[in-house]
């Protein structure tokens, strides 16, 4: 590997991984980040996915603490 390049990649839901740039990305990825070594790509990917999470996780989290402060009434905390 120490001649190849990588690629950062990066899928609908938000996670990363590495692909050789000499290849056709995989269906549902894009290029999301530098090309490098693989070694240079991974630390671009740590630097980047702070958050592991799935992003629709992400999302619904952020929806129901915005749910919880409109509509205090029906939060599932005071419903217990």
């Amino acid at each position: 590997w120490p001649d190849e390049r990588w690629t950062v990649m990066q899928n609908h839901e938000g996670r990363y991984s590495v692909w050789p740039a000499d290849r056709t990305p995989p269906a549902g990825w894009l290029v999301a980040g530098r090309t490098g070594t693989r070694q240079e790509s991974l630390e671009e990917i740590a630097r980047l996915w702070t958050d592991q999470r799935p992003l629709a996780l992400t999302h619904f989290l952020g929806a129901l603490a915005w749910s919880e402060r409109a509509f205090p009434f029906f939060s599932p905390k005071r419903l217990r």
